[in-house]
């Protein structure tokens, strides 16, 4: 495939004009073919390829074939981080790791680490140190489980068994953890020390592929319905959803600054790991298999079917291109002093920001690392910003501004402790300077939840500055979420009479009292006076949709919702609130495309559990016994995903184990006749059987529970459109209050 070499300069952060082949240098095509599994030494220098019949060692710098190892049916590579060692999982029966040295011919040592799994694409790699290897594998039992070995000696150190069979693998970037991906969607995260397995939120398709930053903060997945997630490794929270073009592999910046994956179309896409949501891509090869990253930083190289290509990487500065200011740094400073909120307009060259280095006091020097640092965070670049703050604390240490600052980058990249330490330290240099007190009250708030304490910093940042419209908002939440809404309703009234900017969203806290006060007519005129505000926000067409809904306005609810998801593609809580609205109607089909959509695009359990339902449904209905292997495995799959979000619920609970019963007697040949001729059993004996016994015994579902065997009453026939019911019932209902804690987390805020 012809590489184009603007879309490739586009790519790589190039601004028009710039030298190509003094920045990028020339692709290099090395004549291999279905390369599945790839990986590069420690230094660049080398890249190592495989397919079915050999093993090729590639010299980086021209593309030349440095040597071919006869090893065949090659299953994972991976490259020690030191050295000239790497690994070869070799066999997909019989299970075998090699340990190789470049400069060698032969492996010097071999182990058992079992069958590989089935589907299983990235099995194998090493520990950041260097002194483990992770693999997944297959027991003898059929069971499936991870294992770490020891390098030296070949040795297995530690296991760890899943429910279902891992497809990826890879270690956190500190060593710390090994990440899972399951062929079930699961993610999951082994800690080494502790021994405890963290399950994060998965996916409703496989998980492919897994890359970990270097620093091990974050990590992303790529999984089967082609979304890329990228996961905050302290809490397991998704930070970014990114749709792909077609699947694909997965990897980051040696730098952290992107992330990025190799689509099965054939597209490079990066994104800044913070900041911008819109990808830059270009195509690269025909049918690709895998895309890496040279740890070095200095290379990457993608394999198609008909070729790998090698392409250097030298990624240019986001402010490449603009140009360079006139005037000396007295006069920069001046004119940032004048607008230090608009220093986008300053429009700095790279040459020019890197100048940054007075002679002439520390003072000047303290003041153009902070605003560099400034001018790095609105691009976007927030760990540059820190490190430009660090620069500017470092060189003036009584300078309260750079510490709160540094201390609004550390929050935006969920770093609590870090930047309320900032935060403090500012405010002990500054006492009566409102903005870090808010900073701290953000981080509070809405990092920690600790709204008591927010409201304190709150108040103190007021005192000192009584019209400031952010925190006044700020302070309106804090008063809602601690229930007093009274208060909270001033508050929003005195944000908006403030601050026109934060208008919009003081009535859309106003709205959400009401919901709250049992008003909903009151809040849907309050959405109604936000969207006349703001009409681009989608937050309060989402949110007037779903209390149109529950006022009996399909229509104009749908209306508004999609609004919604015009404005928010990803907006999770409308998707799930129009597939209600289709499921009532009886519009089974839509309602699940809905559904679906809510489950790519965010943690909503009922979405999942509404799913399984439809999908068992189908199952009971068609006579079509492939098709019901089909619909009881998705309904298997989509109750166990609830399950672990929700796992009191008995109901879901129950439907899963009879899904799970009916999936495995289908592929049993011995029980085929016996399941033909039950094709006649209707739907309310079907419920009958799996729900009768819950509301006979009364079980609540323990703690947790979502209340489902409340549904039932002696002498009744439940059937599985009364569970749906039951669902949206309980959704609607205000009252529980366990569940609309639920609902402001998942669906509200």
């Amino acid at each position: 495939m012809k590489l184009s070499w603007i879309a490739l300069a586009i790519a790589f952060g190039l601004a028009p004009g710039t030298a190509l082949a003094d920045t990028l240098g020339i692709p290099v095509k090395l004549p291999v073919r279905s390369v599945w599994a790839l990986a590069f030494s420690p230094d660049g220098s080398r890249l190592i390829t495989a397919n079915y019949e050999a093993v090729k060692i590639w010299k980086t710098a021209d593309g030349t074939l440095e040597k071919t190892l006869k090893v065949k049916e090659v299953c994972g590579i991976a490259a020690a981080p030191e050295g000239d060692v790497f690994a070869l999982r070799v066999g997909f029966r019989t299970g075998e790791v090699q340990l190789w040295r470049l400069s060698e011919t032969r492996p010097y040592k071999k182990f058992k680490v079992g069958r590989i799994n089935d589907g299983a694409s990235r099995s194998l790699a090493f520990s950041p140190d260097g002194k483990l290897l992770a693999t997944l594998s297959m027991g003898e039992g059929g069971g499936s489980f991870a294992a770490l070995w020891n390098v030296d000696n070949g040795k297995q150190e530690k296991t760890r068994g899943t429910k279902a069979p891992p497809r990826s693998l890879a270690f956190s970037g500190d060593g710390r953890n090994v990440i899972l991906g399951g062929n079930d969607g699961s993610v999951r995260a082994w800690n080494l020390k502790s021994g405890e397995v963290h399950s994060f939120r998965g996916n409703p398709q496989p998980v492919t592929d897994i890359a970990s930053s270097r620093s091990g903060r974050w990590f992303a997945t790529v999984s089967g319905d082609a979304l890329l997630k990228v996961y905050r490794m302290s809490d397991g929270t998704v930070f970014r959803t990114q749709e792909l073009a077609y699947g694909g592999s997965v990897f980051s910046t040696p730098d952290e600054r992107y992330v990025g994956a190799l689509t099965g179309a054939g597209l490079l896409q990066l994104w800044k790991v913070y900041g911008d949501r819109t990808p830059v891509e270009t195509e690269l090869v025909a049918k690709p298999s895998i895309g890496r990253f040279s740890p070095d930083g200095s290379r990457f190289a993608a394999a198609g079917e008909d070729e790998v290509v090698l392409i250097p990487w030298k990624p240019a500065s986001p402010l490449a291109g603009r140009p360079a200011p006139v005037g000396t740094l007295d006069q920069l400073l001046e004119k940032a002093d004048e607008a230090p909120d608009n220093l986008k307009s300053l429009q700095y060259s790279d040459d020019a920001v890197r100048a940054w280095k007075p002679a002439d006091g520390p003072l000047k020097k303290g003041l153009a690392y902070k605003y560099r640092g400034v001018f790095w965070e609105l691009l976007g670049e927030l760990e540059r910003g820190i490190a430009d703050y660090s620069e500017a604390v470092a060189v003036s240490p009584r300078d309260p501004g750079p510490f709160s600052s540094r201390g609004d980058a550390y929050r935006k990249l969920g770093e609590a402790d870090l930047a309320l330490a900032d935060y403090t330290k500012a405010i002990a240099l500054k006492a009566d300077w409102g903005e870090p007190y808010l900073g701290r009250a953000k981080t509070l708030f809405l990092l920690k939840d600790e709204p008591k304490a927010a409201l304190a910093d709150l108040d103190q940042a007021l005192e000192l500055d009584p019209k400031n419209g952010a925190a006044l908002l700020l302070r309106a939440e804090a008063l809602r979420d601690t229930g007093d809404c009274a208060a909270a309703v001033k508050s929003y009234t005195a944000a908006a009479d403030a601050d026109k900017d934060v208008a919009a969203k003081a009535y859309i806290g106003m709205a959400e009292c009401a919901v709250a006060g049992r008003l909903p007519d009151v809040a849907i005129a309050l959405f109604g006076e936000a969207i006349a505000l703001d009409a681009e926000n989608p937050v309060p067409y989402r949110k007037r949709g779903m209390l149109l809904h529950a006022a009996g306005q399909p229509d104009k609810a749908v209306a508004d919702l999609d609004k919604a998801v015009t404005l928010d593609k990803r907006d999770a809580a409308s998707y799930f609130i129009r597939g209600l609205i289709s499921y009532n109607a009886g519009k089974y089909d839509d309602s699940a495309g809905d559904f679906s959509e809510a489950i790519r695009m965010g943690p909503v359990p009922d979405a999942l559990n509404f799913m399984g339902l439809l999908s068992f449904d189908k199952a009971v209905r068609t006579t079509d016994s492939g098709l019901q292997s089909s619909y009881y495995n998705s309904a298997e799959s989509y109750f166990e995903q609830y399950l672990e979000l929700v796992p009191g619920d008995a109901m879901a609970r129950r439907l899963f184990a009879e899904a799970k019963s009916r999936s495995q007697a289908l592929t049993d040949a011995k029980l085929r006749s016996w399941h033909a001729s039950r094709q006649s059993v209707s739907l309310s004996s079907i419920s009958r059987s799996i729900i009768g016994s819950i509301g006979a015994s009364g079980s609540s579902g323990g703690s947790g529970s979502s209340g489902y065997s409340n549904v039932t009453a002696p002498g009744k026939t439940v059937t599985l459109q009364d569970y749906g019911k039951a669902i949206q019932d309980r959704v609607s209902r205000q009252e529980d209050q366990a569940l609309r804690k639920r609902i402001n987390d998942t669906l509200w805020k």
